[in-house]
């Protein structure tokens, strides 16, 4: 069976379409995503020249300062060396309000509800605080 110049016209045109498919595709991830094959490996010295910009990270000591509250199905609880206490909300922002920060950690079994009041009490009283957790709020 031989091939007719037509059939090798069509195979052709298919082919020579396809490369210039291939080619687009490429220029465009190329463009959209930058020169890396997304393999790893890289950042030898190419950003030779660029010093990064400084991160301002609290010292140790002033995250230990913090006061410790975990929020869970069983209310609140302050967590310390000696153990842990369970504290009502007013009694929570007071001690933090004097350590000067909260770090919180919210289980996923806690109270909305809870949560929303502690938030709302931090806050009116100015207390900086972190929250972490599986029942931390997700960033908007």
């Amino acid at each position: 069976m031989t091939t007719t110049p037509q059939h090798r016209s069509r195979r052709t045109k298919w082919a020579v379409r396809g490369a210039l498919a291939s080619l687009v595709a490429l220029a465009l991830a190329y463009l959209r995503c930058g020169s890396g094959l997304g393999l790893g490996g890289g950042g030898g010295q190419q950003d030779q020249g660029q010093e990064p910009a400084p991160v301002a990270a609290p010292p140790p000591e002033a995250a230990a300062l913090r006061c410790q509250l975990r929020l869970d199905s069983g209310g609140l609880w302050m967590l310390s060396t000696t153990g842990q206490e369970q504290l009502t909300v007013g009694a929570a922002v007071t001690a933090c309000k004097a350590t000067g920060g909260a770090d919180v950690v919210i289980t996923g079994d806690a109270r909305q509800g809870g949560w929303d009041e502690l938030r709302a009490a931090l806050q009116a009283a100015g207390v900086p605080s972190f929250v972490r957790g599986g029942g931390a709020p997700a960033p908007r």
